[in-house]
């Protein structure tokens, strides 16, 4: 195995056993709960990142994935120079009756900086910055963010995506307005048959 390919297999593994560490601060109904629960789209689908370098901050409960950041998961593929994992404990009852709070770690926010490329079949948001928001399903995207379907693209000043609701929003301001190039359905029909 050639140095570079050794160093990102020992980045990943390694990846897995923090992260596993990370979030073995509490169980529910028995289970583990997964990191990556609420980055997930489906059940049971796994989330493989793979970078140059991992710094993992547990005072700070953080982990910031860096250099040539990419993270796969079903047909979503999100690219960055850098991608950090906020976490933060959830408190609850103990289930038990022992009158004591249990905690578990789970994911707050995730950011995504420097040439950012999310990907979804044919969709492709692009930007210099993405923050996904956890409790709210959102993602914005900023620094000069481009939506794009096909040969469809929107630009504006911000990209906000709804996850929960399946919408999107693109917001413009006074020295950036919103801008959209829509082909007719009949050229994309004829590119297809070229």
């Amino acid at each position: 195995m050639p140095g570079e390919g050794r160093k990102r297999f020992f980045i990943t593994v390694l990846t897995v056993v923090l992260l596993s560490l990370l979030a073995t601060s509490g169980a529910v109904d028995g289970r583990e709960k997964d990191v990556f629960g609420s980055f997930q789209r489906g059940e049971g689908k796994p989330t493989h990142i793979t970078a140059d370098r991992l710094d993992a901050y547990r005072e700070k409960e953080m982990a910031t994935f860096s250099g040539n950041v990419v993270a796969t998961q079903d047909d979503w593929v999100v690219q960055s120079d850098t991608l950090t994992f906020y976490f933060e404990k959830s408190v609850s009852p103990d289930r038990g009756g022992s009158g004591k709070l249990e905690g578990d770690t789970e994911i707050s926010r995730i950011e995504a900086r420097g040439n950012v490329r999310i990907t979804q079949g044919e969709r492709i948001v692009t930007g210099e910055k993405a923050i996904f928001y956890r409790a709210e399903q959102k993602t914005i995207v900023t620094g000069n963010p481009v939506l794009r379907e096909g040969e469809n693209d929107i630009e504006g000043d911000r990209v906000i995506v709804f996850m929960e609701e399946k919408r999107g929003v693109v917001e413009g301001t006074k020295g950036k307005r919103v801008s959209a190039t829509i082909y007719p359905d009949d050229k994309k029909e004829k590119k297809k048959q070229e």
